[in-house]
């Protein structure tokens, strides 16, 4: 099995378990980050969810990832207002998924 790990980890949870899961799998890990971080826990959320309720993608940098010799995703992040961060949907929206196999880790 070929893996990648993309994730996105504001305070540090999700980046824990995506090591832990690497540790194991020593997969390719590739970490979306915004271009503003979003600061700790009720900040990320006071900036986030007008960006939610708005439609509003914060800028972010994430590397160019090409899936056609990968089998397994997994996609760790945060819960925000019940969602995935939006810069994080629209870097997923961009890769071609078809015949992966997609374990969402939060």
């Amino acid at each position: 099995m070929k893996a990648v790990m993309i994730l996105y980890s504001n305070g540090g949870t999700t980046r824990k378990l995506a090591e832990r899961i690497n540790e194991t799998l020593k997969c390719q890990v590739v970490e979306i980050k915004p271009k503003v971080p979003y600061g700790p826990y009720l900040k990320a959320l006071k900036r986030a969810i007008p960006e939610i309720n708005n439609g509003i993608v914060a800028e972010y940098d994430a590397p160019d990832l090409d899936l056609h010799d990968i089998d397994t995703v997994f996609i760790g992040y945060p819960i925000w207002h019940n969602d995935a961060p939006p810069f994080v949907l629209d870097y997923l929206k961009r890769l071609d998924f078809t015949g992966k196999t997609i374990i969402p880790v939060s």
